[in-house]
């Protein structure tokens, strides 16, 4: 609901080696209420979404939601995205990549080999 008031809290961590404590989170509220909802632009193995949760989960929120553009549905973890842009069927040699173009809100996604 657009209407409702919302945060846009910033998560930064290193996708090579997200365990390595070095989840940044930015502009994160002192008490969260209701659900949140964490986008990322490419669903994988799940490692990255697990990882972006933490920080969530350590504070004690109840309801985390997850929004990916592109789920290549080769989960490691035990995830599963409430809203999904687009499903992909790939092979692990293949890399997905995202576009993003705020000013005409185009989205591309590119299937490019290893």
């Amino acid at each position: 609901d657009p209407r409702r008031p919302h945060d846009l809290i910033d998560i930064h961590l290193d996708k090579r080696q997200p365990s390595r404590n070095t989840t940044e989170v930015h502009a994160l509220p002192e008490h969260i209420s209701g659900p949140i909802t964490i986008v990322d632009d490419v669903l994988n193995t799940g490692r990255t979404m697990a990882y972006a949760m933490t920080p969530f989960l350590e504070r004690g929120v109840g309801h985390i939601k997850m929004l990916v553009l592109v789920n290549r549905d080769h989960l490691h973890f035990p995830l599963a995205p409430d809203y999904v842009g687009m499903s992909l069927a790939t092979q692990r040699d293949e890399h997905v990549e995202v576009s993003l173009d705020v000013s005409s809100r185009a989205i591309q996604a590119f299937l490019l080999k290893k």
